[in-house]
């Protein structure tokens, strides 16, 4: 999970994908915001002005990474495609997303409840309108080691198409 909070995005210069950090500024009167990314390795010694390391983006491309990887180690980001090849040669694609869900759960039973309602933020993949968590096998893989990257919504989107 490390390096969870990092953000990818388009550049406006050149339309390239830009991996750093992300942040915002709204101009004083509040009639426009611009969004950038810092990238990884930017010169960040003291001195450094901002406006020299700094690259504008399109705040709709932003993505957020999310701490997995696919079979291959490539790292998996909000936004991107993953194909899924299934044992019986079936191949399915699935959007990456962040979704916030309320699950009931079995208390401890020293607690006076016996069933308490619990928010979940976690990585989905969406699949032919379903919404599905990674799943953990018996020998404690998870379904996204056999996963591998297809592509993203913005650069190939026909993998989404029924």
């Amino acid at each position: 999970m490390e390096n969870r909070y990092l953000c990818r995005a388009k550049r406006i210069d050149n339309e390239e994908w830009v991996e750093g950090f992300y942040f915002c500024m709204t101009h004083p009167d509040g009639r426009y915001t611009h969004h950038f990314i810092i990238p990884l390795g930017a010169d960040l010694s003291r001195g450094t002005p901002i406006e020299k390391i700094q690259v504008e983006i399109y705040p709709s491309t932003i993505c957020q990474r999310t701490g997995l990887e696919d079979k291959s180690g490539k790292l998996i980001w909000e936004n991107d495609i993953t194909k899924l090849a299934l044992p019986d040669g079936e191949v399915r694609y699935f959007k990456v997303s962040f979704k916030k869900v309320i699950r009931k759960v079995l208390c401890h039973p020293d607690f006076e409840d016996d069933v308490a309602k619990v928010e979940l933020n976690a990585v989905c993949f969406e699949w032919d309108g379903d919404e599905l968590f990674p799943c953990i096998y018996e020998d404690g893989s998870s379904d996204v080691s056999n996963m591998e990257m297809a592509g993203n919504v913005f650069d190939n989107p026909e993998l989404l198409e029924v």
